[in-house]
């Protein structure tokens, strides 16, 4: 709740300024564009219009992206209800791999899938933890990049408090003092990262009375899984 207020304030205080600014700058723009030959705004050199109009349409751009970025984050717990119906863990678990089935060759990712529990269902938001899933293997095959020999392993086991749904990887890995930090908001260890897929994952599970868990030593890879209590499921 605390991150969701600031990110409303975030957003209120900050369009207060981009949106005048990308008025003036339009307007700017307009003004400083001769409309005939004999116009006194010709009197600038073409070097002159050249810096200036370079100079407000990178002003426009850049408020006009910041303005999109922000509505990305004011969107990021703007979730649906959760519509919850039993689902096969087996058959969510194969419709991933159907998906990811070309890029895991075109990158010669060893992929593998294990499922202690083939017929087990439980209730769930299938379109919203499908999306989960896939955020987290995304990460993992980011974090391949560098690896000679690739390997994911998605899987589904239970105990007798949690079911788990787990996204394994043996890439790089993340650092122990990022991991504390890698479920809020804005914060990515991703070089051009946005900051919002583990976020919006922890969100979605705890919509489901979960939570998500990581995993990670650098150099040896990371596991993320999504754990379900029983008691939501029985």
């Amino acid at each position: 709740e605390a991150w969701q207020k600031l990110i409303r304030i975030l957003k209120h205080e900050i369009l207060n300024s981009i949106s005048p600014l990308k008025l003036i700058a339009a307007g700017m723009m307009d003004t400083i564009k001769p409309d005939t030959p004999g116009d006194p705004k010709a009197m600038l050199t073409e070097s002159d219009l050249e810096v200036l109009q370079t100079g407000m349409r990178t002003i426009h751009a850049r408020a006009t992206g910041l303005s999109k970025f922000l509505d990305a984050y004011s969107n990021l717990y703007q979730v649906p209800e959760p519509q919850f119906e039993a689902v096969n863990v087996l058959s969510l678990l194969k419709g991933l791999e159907t998906l990811f089935r070309d890029q895991f060759s075109a990158e010669q990712i060893g992929f593998r899938m294990e499922d202690t529990c083939p017929d087990r269902s439980i209730r769930l938001d299938k379109r919203l933890i499908e999306q989960v899933l896939i955020n987290l293997i995304n990460n993992a095959i980011d974090a391949l990049k560098e690896t000679s020999t690739k390997r994911i392993v998605l899987s589904a086991s239970e105990n007798s408090r949690d079911f788990i749904i787990s996204v394994k990887d043996n890439g790089k890995g993340i650092p122990a003092d990022q991991m504390e930090s890698i479920f809020i908001p804005f914060f990515s260890t991703k070089e051009r990262g946005n900051g919002i897929g583990l976020s919006f994952s922890q969100h979605v599970m705890s919509l489901h009375n979960g939570f998500l868990k990581g995993i990670s030593q650098p150099g040896k890879g990371s596991e993320f899984q999504l754990i379900f209590r029983m008691i939501l499921n029985n």
